[in-house]
């Protein structure tokens, strides 16, 4: 893979921004998510939610069935070469901030390349 780790932002990534509530899935999101990490990858959740903002979120991603191994914290596969930091360690940042995103179907492209 080309990608080893992704760090997905929540709020108008994967859910419409409804601060501080949780809008609706964002489409294509979970599709994406879930076939990365079916293939091996590893999923951060790298959001500015905290406490039970964050567990909202939590929740949101269990019930709508969305992979997700980290939660604000880098990766164990990270901290095994190096020191623990305040920035997340991911081989691609998925967030709505990005210049015109989050667009899930270039997401898709990099991810999965031809076999998109």
């Amino acid at each position: 893979m080309r990608y080893q780790v992704i760090a997905v932002d929540f709020d108008g990534t994967i859910a419409e921004e409804d601060w501080p509530g949780i809008g609706k899935l964002i489409p294509k999101a979970k599709e994406i998510i879930n076939r990365f990490a079916a293939q091996g990858g590893i999923v951060i959740l790298n959001t500015c939610r905290v406490g039970v903002y964050l567990d909202a979120a939590k929740q949101f991603l269990k019930e709508n069935g969305i992979t997700v191994h980290y939660f604000n914290e880098n990766s164990a596969e990270k901290l095994a070469c190096w020191p623990d930091t305040r920035k997340i360690g991911a081989d691609m940042y998925i967030d709505d901030r990005n210049p015109g995103g989050p667009n899930w179907d270039l997401v898709e492209k990099l991810l999965f390349g031809d076999e998109g």
